[in-house]
């Protein structure tokens, strides 16, 4: 497509649409909390071309710290990581205070039903299997949670 193109009046306004949904998004910080350094890439990416603010911690310790200085929007919270494993984060987070309304959703590959219950029990707002989800899916996670408008 070139400037000058036509385009039809319902695409200009999914365009519009899209276009405002970065922008407002732009202002929103996310976290992830995630040791494997290619699966944080990919998140990373993912979030970040739907316009979010990405930060990136690689253990439960620098996680807990990410979320108590940078004040996130979200959190995304692996469970078995070096230092400091995601249950352990859920109850610092709660018992700083820093989990109250920041929704925060475990993204792991251990779908145990007692973890997920001691996760939800814990402040979670919600579980995803990382085998089962497709990274481009994790910006309307996002977006649902903070109640902004999906993409058209």
């Amino acid at each position: 497509m070139k400037i000058g193109d036509y385009i039809p009046p319902g695409r200009q306004v999914n365009r519009l649409r899209k276009c405002f949904a970065v922008a407002a998004r732009a202002t929103k910080t996310v976290l992830i909390v995630e040791d494997d350094a290619i699966v944080a890439e990919i998140y990373s990416l993912a979030l970040g071309r739907a316009g979010y603010r990405v930060m990136v911690s690689r253990n439960g310790v620098d996680g807990l710290e990410a979320a108590a200085r940078e004040q996130p929007d979200f959190i995304f919270l692996d469970i078995r990581m070096p230092k400091m494993d995601g249950i352990e984060v859920l109850r610092g987070l709660a018992g700083r205070g820093e989990g109250i309304g920041v929704p925060i959703v475990m993204l792991t590959n251990f779908d145990d039903p007692a973890i997920v219950r001691q996760s939800l029990a814990l402040g979670a707002k919600g579980y995803i299997v990382k085998a089962g989800t497709n990274p481009a899916d994790l910006a309307d996670v996002v977006s649902r949670w903070l109640g902004e408008p999906l993409e058209a």
